[in-house]
């Protein structure tokens, strides 16, 4: 899970990079501009988000699979159907 997360970080911090450099040409115009930056506030909000997600997944200890035992301890009751008295 932490692989996805890492994977979805990789491409918003592409997708930022590249719409900042959209916005910073000269051949957009200013409505074009206010629709870009309010598309980057919406990947920056979502990167802050995978960011915080990551952060999680990596302070979690790994799981460990449990050492399967040969023989395993059981202690049963048996139950009267009937009791007798």
């Amino acid at each position: 899970m932490l692989q996805i997360w890492k994977e979805i970080q990789k491409k918003l911090d592409e997708w930022l990079r590249k719409l900042n450099d959209r916005i910073e040409s000269e051949d957009v115009t200013r409505f074009g501009v206010r629709f870009l930056e309010m598309i980057r506030n919406i990947l920056e909000w979502m990167k802050e988000k995978v960011d915080a997600k990551v952060e999680s997944y990596e302070k979690e200890e790994p799981i460990r699979p449990e050492k399967s035992r040969t023989f395993r301890e059981t202690r049963r009751e048996d139950l009267p159907f009937f009791k007798m008295g």
